[in-house]
């Protein structure tokens, strides 16, 4: 059963990522850093900074700066709760 709630969470951030702005796409991948991080699932995080730095590279500077910020937004917010 966790498999199968990690495979749906999985295939609906990929979905996510899939489409929206650059802040959308910075959201999801900082959730799922996140929860990558939460769970010490190295593996995941090495797979995740890759893709987020493919993404990156297609990005205009204005775009990678929307993209930054809202990465680090969620970042800051969720990570200062975990640490609580």
């Amino acid at each position: 059963m966790k498999k199968i709630f990690m495979f749906v969470a999985v295939a609906a951030a990929a979905l996510m990522i899939s489409c929206g702005s650059p802040a959308d796409k910075g959201k999801a991948y900082a959730e799922d850093m996140l929860e990558a991080l939460e769970a010490e699932d190295m593996e995941k995080v090495e797979e995740l900074e890759k893709e987020i730095a493919e993404y990156a590279d297609g990005l205009s500077d204005a775009d990678k700066e929307e993209f930054t910020k809202a990465y680090l937004e969620v970042c800051f917010s969720k990570g200062l709760e975990m640490s609580l």
